[in-house]
């Protein structure tokens, strides 16, 4: 059945136009047909077929095959020799169009990729030479390992003697191109700017620098390449600490963090991203503010006092404006336990400790630092004039570093209510933020920062209930309305379309 079709397939192509490629393709026919048949022990038509494999690879070769086609002349020897003719004609040819003089396609391009394995080990091999090391036991340590750890000490130097090398093999790579024969300079160029290609993106996903075997190996191999460079280079690493380059400490912590795991990695990049978000951003809204209202009836506030989770509340008088101070729990349920709790107790309480004011658009690292410097958890967010936006702690700016770690109790989802078709009601109050987080959804975070505020402006106007507005991939229906605001919104994640 193969016979028959390779047979098919070469007489369909005796009625095309016999150019050298067409040639080609028909030797190529018959060399199949012939294999075919001399496996089907069909040894007189096999020989047939193989006679006509190596006349088409001759036609092929004169009607102007290019003059490295080593394949012709050989695939011609093969078939005379299954045919069980002799094969000096076509060892001759081969001989006299100079085969035996002809590099190697692969010996032309074995420099460049030899360069580009080199380039690979050298970025795979840098955080292991940078890695900090103890001090070694004694003198008779071998070289090799008190130099790699001179490496680590001094980490400058160590990655100008990199930069050193790098250049070096880049050299060499441009080198291979430039010195490659004319006709395999594209070849040589494709070859050297698609392995540069694959090490930048092995390089930017972080595997080339993961910890295991091919870290250990490259480093042991690039520790010795990098030691000339590394000892030309003079000692700058004795500077103060205040005069290092910001960019030197930015490279060296990249450098440690490139074989880290995602989940470190995570959290170094949410530490330097505190720097770019508000504190708006993360605050509990002022309708959301949990805290105890000193004009309420005293046994309300007592059993808010006994159901609470949290370890610090503030106290306000009727508005949370007018905010008395911060309560810590610990501190009241002593004094309730001992029946001297009063009104006026509590609020001498809350005023050992003034409430911290915040304005909108401090940075949540700026407001870590001041957390630190005034030993605060809890601050109050207020606009440019005065009135207050919202609540946040140092808890909330932790858990943007480290995710949640928290061990308060909740309610399910935070007050997401999962409904049986796979919807969630989400309060309008709620940080779009927080619901991305909780649901899984992507709603923009550059404009609104609640809910409610992203549905009124995308619909421009105070919705009525039922009214449904799409953000992206987010079918958002209004539940319930009151005031201006919406108080809740049915949320369903819509799947993508095809």
């Amino acid at each position: 059945e193969h016979a028959q079709t390779a047979i098919a397939r070469y007489e369909s192509g005796e009625t095309r136009e016999a150019d050298q490629r067409q040639l080609t393709q028909l030797g190529n026919a018959a060399w199949a047909a012939g294999l075919c048949l001399l496996m089907a022990a069909d040894v007189e038509g096999a020989r047939e077929w193989l006679r006509r494999a190596a006349a088409r690879y001759r036609e092929s070769w004169d009607a102007g095959a290019p003059a490295d086609s080593w394949g012709r002349p050989i695939a011609a020897m093969k078939a005379l020799l299954l045919a069980g003719d002799r094969a000096v004609e076509p060892a001759r040819w081969a001989l006299d169009a100079g085969a035996a003089q002809a590099e190697s396609p692969i010996g032309r391009y074995a420099a460049a990729l030899a360069l580009l394995v080199l380039t690979g080990l050298i970025e795979a091999a840098m955080p292991a030479l940078r890695a900090h090391r103890t001090a070694p036991a004694s003198f008779a340590e071998p070289w090799i390992a008190r130099f790699e750890r001179r490496l680590a000490d001094e980490p400058r130097r160590t990655r100008l003697a990199a930069v050193m090398l790098r250049a070096l093999v880049l050299g060499g790579l441009l080198a291979s191109i430039a010195f490659a024969p004319p006709v395999a300079q594209p070849v040589a160029a494709v070859v050297v700017a698609g392995g540069l290609a694959t090490i930048l993106l092995l390089g930017g996903i972080g595997w080339l620098r993961r910890d295991g075997w091919l870290r250990r190996l490259a480093a042991g191999l690039v520790a010795w390449l990098i030691a000339p460079f590394f000892l030309l280079l003079p000692r700058r690493d004795e500077a103060a600490p205040a005069q290092r380059d910001p960019a030197d400490s930015i490279a060296d912590l990249a450098d440690a963090l490139a074989g880290e795991s995602a989940e470190r990695q995570g959290m170094v990049e949410a530490l330097l991203g505190l720097e770019r978000r508000r504190v708006e951003d993360l605050m509990v809204p002022r309708s959301e503010i949990d805290g105890i209202d000193i004009t309420a009836d005293w046994d309300e506030i007592t059993a808010r006092i006994r159901e609470t989770s949290h370890t610090r509340m503030p106290l306000f008088d009727g508005d949370p404006d007018r905010v008395h101070g911060i309560v810590h729990m610990r501190l009241v349920a002593n004094e309730l336990a001992a029946g001297r709790l009063t009104r006026e107790r509590l609020k001498e309480i809350a005023v050992r400790r003034e409430a911290l004011f915040t304005p909108e658009g401090t940075t949540l690292y700026e407001q870590l630092l001041r957390f630190r410097r005034l030993r605060r958890r809890i601050a109050f967010v207020v606009d440019e004039y005065g009135d207050l936006q919202g609540l946040v702690t140092l808890e909330d700016i932790l858990e943007e570093i480290v995710g949640e770690f928290t061990t308060q109790a909740e309610p399910p989802l935070g007050g997401i209510v999962a409904g049986p078709d796979g919807s969630r009601v989400v309060p309008g109050s709620m940080a779009l933020r927080e619901v991305n987080r909780r649901i899984g959804s992507s709603l923009p975070l550059d404009g609104p920062r609640t809910l409610s505020g992203l549905i009124v402006e995308r619909l421009e106007s105070i919705p009525e209930p039922g009214a449904v507005v799409q953000v992206g991939p987010v079918s958002i229906e209004v539940v319930q309305v009151g005031g201006n605001a919406v108080r809740a919104a049915r949320l369903r994640v819509l799947p993508p379309r095809d």
